[in-house]
């Protein structure tokens, strides 16, 4: 009989090149992240010599699935204190936004060749993992179609928004055949999202104190916004397990993650992420079953509650937090004004621009890279720009109604795969408990996604290309599912358990 969490009658067992410890690999990682930051920390010299450890460490990285899939963290944790600018610029990157993108490349490279050439196997064995390879050849196709035809396309635009993809496309593959559910290696890369997320959240209140220190007016202290959507990811895995568990020593940390988290997305001064969280949250509440949605309702109103006493404090003694929670809270009721906010009515002008351009190549689009003429109702002047404020407008001008019906039967095909699995009676509570954050985070996303360029950064799509392979790797050990094309036992072997 199979046991209950063993992997599925066809396991994979792969001898992989390099096999380190988790001790080493972590080393590894510790050393990358080090030096990558302080690359970008310290300028002169000493960037050549990351870029030169880079290189030297980029083979053994390659070559071994759990480092492979844990570079894209690491690499998306440097990138994201290096945001990108949206826009038509086109310019150059930098030496070491080069050489991290040549690295993914590599990553990606690699393991398409090892896996379909070399092992001879399939790339796509799920419809999802198919309609995103053909997502992939579409979208290069039409780039290069609005190459020839003379079109108004970038080249390092182009490459940038076609990398973004990327993680959606490796990711679940390598999770898939080399990580084992509930293995060491996939404890290491799940403590890696949450040291970065947890970075992310210090980054944050770092960078709002700073602009706080630094403003005259209440309006110049801005947003903190570096990767709002991992801190929206961390507060949806901490009510999951807040929803879970029954008791826990992890119960406290949980909800310091989860204020931590909500702290986080008020200061990005975003509505979209406001809404976005609210509902995945509600959502994610009423997916479980009646005890667990009186545990997760009862402790996030204690671990509010509490953060609220904690506060009133401060909020007593600080006319100058009272202020920015004034600020906050006009900032949450301003969505009610969907007709006259002005940051609002400018998108509802780029909006029709943008279908307006849509409508005269709806099937193909223009391809990735291309620039289009917009208003500025801010401004008062029309502009060039290459990416949009919504990501569904976004994916129907850059690949077309085919590209946007490829790409989301991908996504709603690996959302329908989590409810299957969240209603399977054989997992564990733990795992049940990131199926569930995984599937509100996908809710999240698409949310998110209706006033942000979600679909347009790599750094976004990291979490869900790892959440997709994540359901994959899970559906595999419980034998769940049955692939489009079996496998070959090339240099894999597969063993039957008893």
């Amino acid at each position: 009989m199979m046991m209950l969490g063993s992997p599925g009658p066809y396991a994979v067992v792969e001898t992989s090149p390099l096999r380190l410890s988790t001790a080493q690999m972590l080393a590894v990682a510790s050393a990358v992240i080090a030096l990558l930051v302080l690359s970008v920390l310290v300028a002169g010299p000493f960037l050549s010599y990351a870029v030169l450890v880079l290189m030297m460490v980029g083979f053994a990285i390659i070559r071994n699935p759990v480092l492979s899939v844990l570079s894209y963290v690491v690499i998306n944790t440097v990138l994201t204190l290096r945001p990108k600018e949206y826009g038509g610029g086109g310019a150059a990157p930098s030496v070491l936004d080069f050489m991290l993108g040549l690295c993914l490349a590599g990553v990606m490279a690699y393991w398409i060749v090892r896996i379909r050439i070399v092992e001879q196997q399939p790339l796509s064995r799920s419809r999802e993992q198919l309609y995103m390879m053909l997502f992939a050849v579409w979208g290069l196709i039409g780039t290069g179609i609005g190459f020839l035809t003379g079109g108004n396309n970038l080249f390092n635009s182009a490459i940038r928004e076609l990398l973004n993809f990327t993680p959606l496309l490796i990711l679940p593959i390598i999770y898939e055949r080399y990580i084992e559910t509930d293995s060491s290696e996939e404890h290491v890369l799940m403590w890696a999202v949450v040291v970065a997320g947890c970075l992310m959240l210090v980054w944050n209140a770092l960078t709002m104190r700073s602009n706080i220190l630094r403003a005259a007016y209440l309006y110049q202290t801005g947003r903190a916004t570096t990767d709002q959507e991992l801190s929206g990811f961390l507060t949806l895995i901490a009510v999951s397990f807040l929803m879970s568990l029954r008791r826990s020593r992890w119960l406290i940390p949980f909800a310091i993650v989860f204020l931590a988290g909500c702290f986080s997305i008020v200061i990005s001064m975003f509505r979209g992420l406001y809404i976005a969280t609210a509902i995945s949250m509600v959502c994610m509440l009423f997916s479980g079953d009646r005890a667990e949605r009186r545990r997760g309702i009862s402790r996030i109103g204690l671990a509010v509650g509490s953060g609220v006493l904690l506060l009133i404090p401060i909020i007593e003694s600080s006319r100058l937090f009272r202020l920015l929670l004034m600020g906050f809270a006009n900032r949450m009721l301003s969505t009610q004004h969907l007709g006259t906010d002005l940051s609002l009515f400018n998108r509802y002008v780029e909006w029709r621009y943008e279908w307006n351009v849509i409508l005269h190549a709806p099937l193909f689009g223009y391809g990735f890279g291309s620039l289009w003429r917009v208003w500025d109702a801010l401004l008062g002047f029309h502009t060039w720009i290459g990416f949009s404020h919504s990501s569904y407008l976004f994916l129907l001008l850059k690949s077309g109604l085919v590209g946007f019906c490829l790409f989301f039967l991908a996504y709603f095909g690996f959302m329908r795969n989590g409810y299957r699995l969240l209603r399977s009676p054989r997992l564990s509570e733990t795992s049940r408990a990131i199926v569930r954050a995984g599937i509100a985070f996908l809710l999240f996303i698409l949310i998110d996604a209706y006033t942000s360029p979600v679909f347009d950064s790599k750094t976004d799509l990291v979490w869900v290309g790892l959440i997709w392979g994540y359901f994959l790797a899970l559906e595999k050990s419980l034998g769940m599912r049955g692939h489009l094309i079996e496998q070959k036992p090339a240099l894999l072997t597969a063993k039957p358990i008893t």
